[in-house]
Protein backbone atom coordinates (compact mmCIF):
# COMPACT_ATOMS: atom_id res chain seq x y z
CA UNK A 1 0.00 0.00 0.00
CA UNK A 2 1.28 3.48 -0.91
CA UNK A 3 1.65 6.04 1.86
CA UNK A 4 2.42 9.75 1.63
CA UNK A 5 5.28 11.08 3.65
CA UNK A 6 4.72 14.12 5.84
CA UNK A 7 6.18 16.52 3.25
CA UNK A 8 3.28 16.00 0.85
CA UNK A 9 0.68 17.04 3.43
CA UNK A 10 2.85 19.97 4.46
CA UNK A 11 3.00 21.22 0.84
CA UNK A 12 -0.80 20.99 0.59
CA UNK A 13 -1.09 22.98 3.80
CA UNK A 14 1.32 25.65 2.51
CA UNK A 15 -0.66 26.06 -0.72
CA UNK A 16 -3.92 26.31 1.25
CA UNK A 17 -2.37 29.01 3.45
CA UNK A 18 -1.14 30.81 0.33
CA UNK A 19 -4.64 30.68 -1.21
CA UNK A 20 -6.13 32.05 2.02
CA UNK A 21 -3.51 34.80 2.04
CA UNK A 22 -4.43 35.81 -1.52
CA UNK A 23 -8.11 35.82 -0.52
CA UNK A 24 -7.34 38.02 2.50
CA UNK A 25 -5.36 40.38 0.27
CA UNK A 26 -8.32 40.67 -2.11
CA UNK A 27 -10.73 41.32 0.77
CA UNK A 28 -8.43 43.92 2.32
CA UNK A 29 -7.74 45.67 -0.97
CA UNK A 30 -11.10 45.38 -2.77
CA UNK A 31 -13.61 44.48 -0.07
CA UNK A 32 -14.38 41.00 -1.37
CA UNK A 33 -12.76 37.89 -2.84
CA UNK A 34 -15.75 36.17 -4.43
CA UNK A 35 -19.41 36.99 -4.83
CA UNK A 36 -21.44 36.66 -1.66
CA UNK A 37 -23.49 33.84 -3.23
CA UNK A 38 -20.39 31.60 -3.39
CA UNK A 39 -19.03 29.90 -0.27
CA UNK A 40 -15.68 31.56 0.47
CA UNK A 41 -14.13 28.47 2.08
CA UNK A 42 -15.06 26.24 -0.85
CA UNK A 43 -13.62 28.80 -3.26
CA UNK A 44 -10.35 29.00 -1.28
CA UNK A 45 -10.16 25.20 -1.27
CA UNK A 46 -10.67 25.11 -5.06
CA UNK A 47 -8.15 27.93 -5.48
CA UNK A 48 -5.55 26.06 -3.41
CA UNK A 49 -6.07 22.95 -5.57
CA UNK A 50 -5.47 25.05 -8.70
CA UNK A 51 -2.37 26.66 -7.17
CA UNK A 52 -1.09 23.19 -6.29
CA UNK A 53 -1.32 22.17 -9.95
CA UNK A 54 1.01 25.00 -11.04
CA UNK A 55 4.74 24.42 -11.37
CA UNK A 56 6.32 25.07 -7.98
CA UNK A 57 8.31 28.07 -9.21
CA UNK A 58 5.08 29.84 -10.19
CA UNK A 59 4.26 30.32 -6.53
CA UNK A 60 7.30 32.55 -6.08
CA UNK A 61 5.56 35.22 -8.19
CA UNK A 62 2.50 35.68 -5.95
CA UNK A 63 3.65 39.04 -4.57
CA UNK A 64 4.66 40.21 -8.04
CA UNK A 65 1.20 39.23 -9.36
CA UNK A 66 -0.53 41.12 -6.53
CA UNK A 67 1.55 44.22 -7.14
CA UNK A 68 1.05 43.99 -10.89
CA UNK A 69 -2.73 43.74 -10.43
CA UNK A 70 -2.67 46.86 -8.26
CA UNK A 71 -0.38 48.71 -10.70
CA UNK A 72 -2.82 48.00 -13.53
CA UNK A 73 -5.44 49.92 -11.48
CA UNK A 74 -8.15 47.25 -11.58
CA UNK A 75 -11.35 48.12 -9.76
CA UNK A 76 -12.10 44.51 -8.77
CA UNK A 77 -10.06 41.65 -7.35
CA UNK A 78 -8.60 39.13 -9.79
CA UNK A 79 -10.62 36.04 -10.52
CA UNK A 80 -8.95 32.67 -10.01
CA UNK A 81 -8.19 32.27 -13.73
CA UNK A 82 -6.81 35.84 -13.89
CA UNK A 83 -4.45 35.22 -10.99
CA UNK A 84 -3.35 31.79 -12.21
CA UNK A 85 -2.70 33.19 -15.68
CA UNK A 86 -0.56 35.98 -14.25
CA UNK A 87 1.49 33.50 -12.24
CA UNK A 88 2.04 31.34 -15.33
CA UNK A 89 3.00 34.39 -17.44
CA UNK A 90 5.60 35.55 -14.91
CA UNK A 91 6.98 32.01 -14.66
CA UNK A 92 7.08 31.54 -18.45
CA UNK A 93 8.70 34.94 -18.96
CA UNK A 94 11.40 34.04 -16.44
CA UNK A 95 11.98 30.65 -18.08
CA UNK A 96 12.18 32.25 -21.53
CA UNK A 97 14.74 34.80 -20.33
CA UNK A 98 16.70 32.11 -18.52
CA UNK A 99 17.35 30.06 -21.66
CA UNK A 100 18.18 32.80 -24.17
CA UNK A 101 21.51 32.04 -25.80
CA UNK A 102 24.29 34.44 -24.88
CA UNK A 103 26.61 35.78 -27.54
CA UNK A 104 29.51 36.06 -25.10
CA UNK A 105 29.68 32.26 -24.88
CA UNK A 106 30.14 31.86 -28.63
CA UNK A 107 32.38 33.22 -31.36
CA UNK A 108 31.30 36.85 -31.85
CA UNK A 109 32.81 37.31 -35.35
CA UNK A 110 29.60 36.35 -37.15
CA UNK A 111 27.58 38.78 -35.08
CA UNK A 112 30.00 41.66 -35.84
CA UNK A 113 29.83 40.81 -39.52
CA UNK A 114 26.02 40.73 -39.31
CA UNK A 115 25.94 44.14 -37.62
CA UNK A 116 28.16 45.57 -40.35
CA UNK A 117 25.51 44.78 -42.99
CA UNK A 118 24.05 48.12 -44.06
CA UNK A 119 21.04 47.13 -46.19
CA UNK A 120 18.34 44.49 -46.17
CA UNK A 121 19.89 43.03 -49.30
CA UNK A 122 23.23 42.58 -47.51
CA UNK A 123 21.43 40.82 -44.68
CA UNK A 124 19.45 38.63 -47.09
CA UNK A 125 22.71 37.50 -48.75
CA UNK A 126 24.66 37.17 -45.49
CA UNK A 127 24.88 33.37 -45.48
CA UNK A 128 25.80 33.28 -49.15
CA UNK A 129 28.99 35.12 -48.16
CA UNK A 130 29.61 33.23 -44.88
CA UNK A 131 29.25 29.56 -43.98
CA UNK A 132 25.96 29.10 -42.15
CA UNK A 133 27.11 25.74 -40.79
CA UNK A 134 29.99 27.33 -38.85
CA UNK A 135 27.82 30.09 -37.42
CA UNK A 136 27.09 29.42 -33.72
CA UNK A 137 23.45 28.70 -32.80
CA UNK A 138 23.35 31.65 -30.39
CA UNK A 139 24.35 34.02 -33.20
CA UNK A 140 21.72 32.48 -35.47
CA UNK A 141 19.15 33.10 -32.73
CA UNK A 142 19.97 36.81 -32.55
CA UNK A 143 20.16 37.10 -36.35
CA UNK A 144 16.67 35.54 -36.52
CA UNK A 145 15.37 38.03 -33.92
CA UNK A 146 16.91 40.91 -35.88
CA UNK A 147 15.33 39.68 -39.13
CA UNK A 148 11.93 39.41 -37.42
CA UNK A 149 12.24 43.04 -36.30
CA UNK A 150 12.89 44.01 -39.92
CA UNK A 151 9.64 42.31 -40.95
CA UNK A 152 11.18 39.44 -42.92
CA UNK A 153 8.86 36.47 -43.22
CA UNK A 154 9.49 33.26 -41.28
CA UNK A 155 9.86 31.33 -44.53
CA UNK A 156 12.69 33.57 -45.73
CA UNK A 157 14.35 33.52 -42.31
CA UNK A 158 14.38 29.70 -42.20
CA UNK A 159 15.77 29.57 -45.73
CA UNK A 160 18.45 32.17 -44.98
CA UNK A 161 19.57 30.36 -41.82
CA UNK A 162 19.73 27.01 -43.60
CA UNK A 163 16.76 25.31 -41.94
CA UNK A 164 15.08 24.15 -45.12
Amino acid sequence: MYQHNGDYKEEKLDVAILAADIADWAITRYGYFVNSSVDKLEMIKAFSEELDRLPTNCLTYVEKAKNSWIDMAHKRPPTMPDFLTMLREFHNQHEHEKYKPQLEDKIPDYWRKWESCKTREDKANFFRMFDKHKCPPSTKYWIREDMRKDGISSKHIRKALGYG
